[in-house]
């Protein structure tokens, strides 16, 4: 995770380069960002539950791109770091010979279980504000797209006895994609992510807790929603 942050601080600082020759009578606006989120699984099986606090942290870069005069409409398109964690009740267990077995929990089984992932993307936005060269708190209403390559994915699981995770396994998406909004007014402002993408890869599933059920699919998308501040 260290080594994904760097990589991302070095071409946060190459896209960020442009913001120090501007002229003075020419100003941009929510460049730097970052959001807190609560994520949600949708779309999925009535067997899967989530449980305690799912969180998630994206920080980044757009680059702003005004189209008019008072530079209060235009497009954004950058760069984002984003990690999400996800608690549920489905036990995801690689073993040593590469294979991924999928079980759903009993809640007496485990105390905490969750995976998580971690995407380098890219985002666009159209944007509105009623921003002007001198006024600092405004409204802004933006809707977008973004793209992402994942970076990491693990889960792990912990019980009464042992803790254990695994890394990089193979089910999760390697790509996601979904749309965006930010809205808002000066430092509040609502931040909605829905993922076009599934979480896992087709036809995935999992064992259920009485063998002679059905298996649980492993259809999901996300739900994000929470704040997203602007920097600069």
């Amino acid at each position: 995770m260290k080594r994904h942050l760097l990589i991302f601080i070095v071409l946060l600082n190459i896209f960020t380069s442009s913001l120090f020759g501007q002229k003075s009578n020419f100003y941009l606006e929510d460049q730097i960002f970052f959001s807190i989120t609560y994520n949600m699984l949708i779309n999925k099986s009535d067997s899967i539950k989530q449980g305690g606090f799912s969180n998630g942290l994206n920080i980044g870069y757009m680059r702003d791109i005004p189209f008019n005069e008072r530079r209060n409409f235009g497009v954004g398109v950058g760069i984002n770091y984003s990690i999400g964690h996800y608690y549920q009740n489905i036990s995801i267990k690689t073993f040593e010979d590469g294979t991924t077995e999928f079980q759903r929990l009993e809640s007496k089984d485990y105390i905490r279980n969750k995976f998580s992932l971690s995407f380098l993307e890219i985002p666009f936005e159209i944007r509105y504000r009623t921003s002007t060269i001198d006024k600092d708190k405004f409204f802004r209403a933006y809707l977008g797209f973004k793209i992402g390559y994942r970076l990491r994915a693990y889960s792990k699981l912990k019980t009464q006895t042992t803790e254990i995770a695994y890394y990089n396994q193979p089910e999760f998406n390697w790509w996601r994609y979904g749309l965006t909004l930010n809205v808002g007014y000066s430092t509040w402002n609502f931040h909605m992510y829905y993922s076009l993408s599934k979480v896992f890869k087709d036809n995935t599933s999992a064992k259920p807790v009485v063998p002679e059920n059905t298996a649980i699919p492993m259809d999901m998308n996300e739900l994000s929603f929470g704040l997203t501040f602007y920097l600069i």
